[in-house]
């Protein structure tokens, strides 16, 4: 996935001045990472290594972190996930959205939006296959509910949203905020540690050759990060308490 620092994100924005938002999030960024497809099998993060370098500083920033009940249904298969995300769940640190909490009206709405996001993905509703489910589900709920984001690292889910008009998909209103942009909101609001941050962004972002050619570095990210971003940070009264000095 292309990293991109030309121009600000609207929703990092709001973010950076409020972080007391619902977020919902899609499988991946709970998953741990596994890059194995691309740079073999030793590119898989274990989960206590996933868990410290990233899911904790996720859920002690954000407070509203949410799912779908359909990514649950996903990420929960996993042995070693099912009892994180139910503590989450039970601890009231993670949201599901359901969409048997939907209106009648909501969900023919969200029934209509469904089929035309689907369209453009692997996921038939007729026969409710698992390929692509998760994030149909997630951003026909969300849409019908009027929430602002949807929080990805995979760039066929990201598109849905991001060309919106020409796939005609109905989510014209929502705005995608991405992994690195997560990455740098930990870091910068002092919520996970330097090293772990430069990791992860490192990780997925610059591990094959070509990744190198088209990503900034680490520190070349920071900068342009910054630029765009510092006066948003200095201003913004709605940090998170930062965790580290």
């Amino acid at each position: 996935m292309k990293v991109d620092i030309s121009r600000p994100n609207s929703a990092l924005l709001s973010l950076i001045d409020d972080y007391l938002q619902v977020l919902p999030i899609d499988a991946n960024l709970l998953i741990p990472s596994d890059r194995s497809k691309v740079l073999g099998d030793s590119a898989v993060l274990d989960l206590e290594t996933y868990k410290k370098f990233w899911l904790n500083p996720l859920f002690l920033t954000f407070p509203y972190l949410a799912i779908h009940q359909a990514v649950y249904e996903e990420v929960t298969v996993k042995p070693e996930l099912f009892k994180l995300i139910n503590e989450k769940i039970d601890q009231q640190a993670l949201l599901i959205l359901n969409d048997e909490e939907l209106t009648t009206e909501e969900k023919a709405i969200r029934q209509s939006v469904e089929y035309k996001i689907a369209a453009s993905t692997n996921y038939e509703p007729e026969i409710d296959n698992k390929d692509d489910r998760g994030e149909v589900k997630s951003l026909a709920y969300i849409h019908v509910k009027d929430l602002i984001y949807f929080c990805s690292n995979d760039s066929n889910a990201l598109r849905l949203v991001e060309h919106a008009e020409k796939l005609d998909t109905n989510l014209d209103s929502l705005i995608t905020i991405k992994l690195y942009e997560i990455i740098y909101y930990l870091y910068i609001m002092k919520m996970a540690e330097l090293k772990h941050m430069r990791f992860m962004y490192k990780f997925h972002y610059l591990s094959t050759t070509n990744e190198k050619k088209i990503n900034p570095s680490w520190n070349d990210f920071k900068i342009g990060m910054d630029a765009i971003y510092n006066l948003a940070v200095a201003n913004s009264t709605g940090k998170p308490t930062p965790i580290l000095e």
